[in-house]
């Protein structure tokens, strides 16, 4: 009987890895896998859920042509149990012989400096620690979230407002920063996940914060989801499949917004600007203009939409008919602003630009060549070095677009908007700097900065020299 809970456990994660990575984008199961999406970095707190999808992904690793790799946050919250945890994810990464990185980080630093609670801090730092590895790897990441967590997340959106986004829960493939996100368990309960662990006779973690009900979540775990089960005893698989209906209708309904707002940013051609007497032409229905909003905040603010609720978007909705120069306010700092026919998405303190002068993008030219260890790199406004082995595509000179980030350490990014804002560089001269970008990645901002991921080190071989010449020269 034991066997075959097993067995039962790694070919559902097996059907779910396949649907996942395969039949996503219409591909048959008897298609390979993309070269890409083979390497698989799996977050690792060393609690039961984290330890029974490294563990099951193992287990299906060679048979699918997966490559496996673990990553473990160490939040600096818990003290000497949170470094216990991390070497307890070393000890049994070191026996399975899976490629293990820990990454230590201050989250109650960052929550006092930009004002968040503990938790959010550590998750954006979790997060953010995630994509640069799997950017590094080459890797999707995989989490592993579960029933349970996607039931908590539908009642704590609904608790906070959200409308059919936040309702549809979590999805088993997802994109952040143009890294893809997978949830192999999202399907499977914290029973089959627990089960599986004592087959295998696998102690793991228990994390002391989540006995603590002043967390909304923890709350819901263990004083309304026992009344769920009492009531309904398959509410889970309800919620479950409740959440897949609305992910479908959510797709949908983002295909149609999502050519209205093009639309509305055919006009002016900067991507935080909304021709709103256009949107209030296209289309009568409140709930898509709404919906128009949704997509174009989603897609300019650095957190996406994670802390906009309806309130905000029905204020939104409301600037569409105000007259120039009215104003809300959004979570992290920025607001929208009405200006003419238009609405801009301002950071706080910043103003609606004047029209700038139109300049050209100028001429990049790269050599490739080897690098002699000890040599000096020489000071220069427009010619910059950079690693060869570091550049995973086609390097390419253009204006920023929705998406890119710079980076400002080797461990840490920005989405190049923000960087543009916490350097105070005018609105109207952003869409004119020359970038030369690998992918979304700026590995040089002409004029202003090298990327910190590309430059030159003591273990580089080979480099490319770019040289940036104004179409006046």
């Amino acid at each position: 009987m034991a066997g075959k809970v097993s067995e039962k456990f790694i070919e559902n994660l097996r059907q779910e890895l396949i649907g996942i990575l395969s039949n996503r984008d219409g591909i048959s199961e008897e298609k390979e896998l993309a070269r890409d999406e083979k390497r698989i970095l799996v977050a690792v707190s060393g609690g039961a859920d984290s330890l029974a999808l490294l563990l099951s992904l193992q287990e299906v690793a060679e048979e699918m042509g997966l490559i496996i790799s673990a990553l473990h946050v160490e939040h600096g919250i818990r003290g000497e149990e949170s470094m216990s945890d991390a070497a307890f994810v070393e000890d049994l990464c070191d026996k399975e012989k899976i490629p293990l990185r820990v990454v230590h980080v201050d989250a109650k630093g960052l929550a006092a400096e930009e004002k968040l609670s503990i938790e959010e801090a550590a998750r954006i730092l979790r997060y953010q620690a995630l994509k640069e590895a799997a950017r590094e790897e080459g890797a999707v990441i995989a989490v592993a979230h579960h029933m349970e967590d996607q039931v908590e997340t539908i009642l704590l959106h609904l608790l906070r407002g959200s409308g059919g986004e936040g309702l549809a829960g979590m999805r088993t493939f997802d994109r952040q920063d143009g890294i893809a996100i997978i949830r192999p368990l999202l399907h499977m309960s914290r029973k089959e996940i627990e089960s599986y662990l004592a087959l295998r006779g696998q102690e793991y973690c228990t994390d002391s914060t989540n006995q603590d009900d002043r967390n909304p979540r923890n709350r819901i775990r263990h004083d309304i989801l026992p009344v769920f089960e009492q009531m309904k005893p398959d509410y889970m698989q309800r919620f479950g499949d409740a959440a897949d209906l609305l992910q479908e209708e959510r797709d949908y309904i983002k295909g149609e917004a999502g050519i209205l707002l093009r639309k509305c940013q055919e006009i002016e051609k900067s991507s935080d600007v909304l021709h709103r007497k256009k949107l209030l032409e296209l289309t009568d229905s409140s709930y898509m203009r709404r919906e128009v909003l949704r997509l174009w905040l989603q897609e300019e603010l650095p957190d996406g939409c994670h802390d906009i609720m309806g309130s905000h978007l029905r204020a939104a909705e409301d600037l569409l008919l105000q007259e120039s120069g009215k104003e809300t306010h959004l979570p992290g700092a920025y607001r929208l602003m009405t200006n003419g026919d238009f609405l801009y998405l301002l950071a706080e303190g910043e103003k609606i630009p004047g029209k700038g002068p139109e300049i050209s993008m100028g001429r990049l030219y790269i050599s490739e060549e080897e690098w002699e260890e000890g040599r000096q790199i020489p000071e220069s406004a427009y010619t910059k070095y950079v690693d060869c082995d570091k550049i995973e595509n086609t390097l390419v000179l253009r204006a920023r677009q929705p998406g890119d980030r710079i980076w400002v350490r080797k461990d840490k990014s920005k989405a190049f908007k923000d960087w543009c804002i916490d350097e105070k560089i005018p609105r109207e001269l952003r869409d004119q700097i020359p970038l030369v970008c690998d992918g979304n990645r700026v590995i040089w901002a002409v004029g202003y900065r090298l990327g910190e991921n590309a430059k030159v080190t003591d273990e580089t071989r080979r480099i490319f020299t770019m040289n940036w010449r104004s179409n006046h020269e």
